[in-house]
């Protein structure tokens, strides 16, 4: 994942901010330790630049339907 994401990448949760890969990572990891859970993560809208950030919307999949954005 490291290798797509810029090296000053930062993540920005309502409840933390994320630096990084391993930022990023850390941020979902309660999804993926989940054995019950299965969430996909998927981009839903065009990506724009506001205020030199990037920005666009998401949808958390589980079993193919919706059950989170942001």
């Amino acid at each position: 994942m490291a290798e797509h994401l810029a090296p000053d990448f930062v993540h920005l949760d309502p409840n933390a901010v994320f630096e990084g890969a391993q930022g990023l990572s850390d941020a979902y990891s309660r999804f993926r330790h989940d054995e019950w859970l299965h969430i996909t993560l998927r981009r839903s809208s065009v990506v724009d630049v506001a205020h030199a950030h990037f920005r666009y919307a998401w949808e958390g999949l589980e079993s193919g339907k919706t059950v989170t954005r942001g």
